[in-house]
């Protein structure tokens, strides 16, 4: 396993000095007057971002394994070198850097030439730079970028020797509605070693959306770290197993009373609202975050379970949990959540509870104004809240 490992990162690494040769030779022609390797990196990293950060984590992740491998007593396998020495030992970037193509580029150097050629490698690259761009902030506005106070446990959960590869489906799907490098992180070492095929190709998705390096590995280079037979066969027999979650309240209702991932989570504000206000709330949900705050949004943190055509006493149990969960509630108040029976059935409900209750206005949210005060509209609560017809 170890040659096959090594084999391929000599086969990674080949293609990656390849692709760099032919990056470095194409930001040749942009270069001022006198450069030097510095200058070469910084035009890389301008044209080639994404590349570059590939290469970075690429270089963590080599390096990594070469510590741990050191750590348990055991030579280097990969013997890595930083991003910068090996564009520096690039052919292209050796030629460019020798003393006569320098003096020859600076000899026959025309600024107006040099603008021109960085305007064709502008049009070349910037859109495709923008592709990437948008794909990763659609991915970002799927998840709140921030990590949850209970992320440590639920790793710790995740680890646990007794946790089954059921668990570990839904602790892992639990970590997706959130991004943060940490977060990237566990998911990077899950796609690596995670034995079983299901979850490391939820780990390998996870990381590719956000355009972090990632190989979804072959199950027969997936390596068996024991000797003892009983414990290979239940190995290979983990590795197979496949569990899809029911996307229905129920389901979930189940898990928020039973499993222990859902025990774990809590929020820092229940966001109450009417969905026709989704913009509003994604402005709000964006600058909590960017504050470390955790939010609860139903679209936003139940979305698979909690569908329309298939509201009931299940996603009412659900939604008094996580009023349960949240130490705040924040009503964003429109004309559409003042006509909504289940927003004065949260803020009833949240009353009862003793929660603190606050109200900012969705225009004002629209508006790039975040300010949120307390909310006392009796309006709002009701005493028979209970009796409410929701569906």
């Amino acid at each position: 396993m170890a040659g096959f490992t090594k084999h391929k990162y000599a086969k990674d690494l080949t293609q990656t000095k390849n692709s760099f040769n032919t990056y470095v030779k194409k930001i040749s022609p942009i270069l001022p007057i006198e450069f030097d390797l510095n200058c070469i990196i910084k035009k890389l990293k301008k044209y080639y971002p994404y590349e570059w950060r590939l290469l970075e984590e690429k270089y963590k992740e080599y390096t990594r394994a070469d510590r741990k491998l050191i750590r348990v007593g055991k030579k280097a396998r990969y013997k890595t070198v930083t991003p910068e020495k090996l564009i520096s030992i690039l052919p292209q970037t050796k030629a460019i850097l020798s003393k006569d193509y320098k003096a020859n580029y600076r000899n026959s150097f025309s600024e107006v030439q040099r603008t021109q050629n960085e305007e064709k490698i502008k049009k070349e690259r910037l859109p495709k730079i923008q592709r990437i761009d948008d794909r990763i902030a659609k991915a970002k506005s799927r998840v709140q970028q921030m990590e949850p106070i209970y992320f440590e446990k639920m790793m710790g959960l995740y680890d646990r020797k007794g946790t089954t590869q059921k668990d570990r489906v839904y602790i892992m799907y639990e970590l997706t509605k959130y991004y943060s490098p940490e977060i990237v992180q566990f998911f990077s070492r899950k796609a690596h070693s995670e034995y079983n095929f299901q979850l490391r190709l939820m780990a390998f998705s996870y990381l590719q959306q956000f355009y972090h390096y990632t190989e979804l590995r072959s199950q027969k280079h997936m390596e068996l770290r024991t000797t003892n037979k009983k414990k290979r066969k239940e190995m290979r027999e983990y590795a197979k197993q496949k569990f899809n979650i029911k996307e229905i309240p129920e389901e979930l209702e189940f898990r928020v009373n039973n499993s222990p991932e859902q025990r774990l989570k809590s929020f820092d504000y229940f966001l109450s609202h009417s969905s026709k206000d989704h913009a509003a709330v994604q402005k709000l949900i964006y600058y909590l975050n960017q504050n470390k705050k955790n939010v609860y949004c139903d679209w936003f943190n139940d979305d698979d379970y909690l569908k329309r055509n298939l509201v009931g006493d299940a996603t009412k149990s659900i939604i008094e949990t996580r009023i349960k969960q949240s130490k705040n509630v924040i009503l964003i108040k429109s004309q559409n959540s003042e006509k909504s029976l289940w927003v004065k059935y949260e803020l009833s409900y949240a009353k009862a509870l003793h929660k603190r209750i606050y109200f900012i206005n969705a225009d004002d949210l629209l508006k790039g104004k975040y300010l949120y005060l307390p909310f006392k509209d009796k309006a709002y609560f009701m005493s028979n809240y209970s009796s409410l017809k929701l569906y």
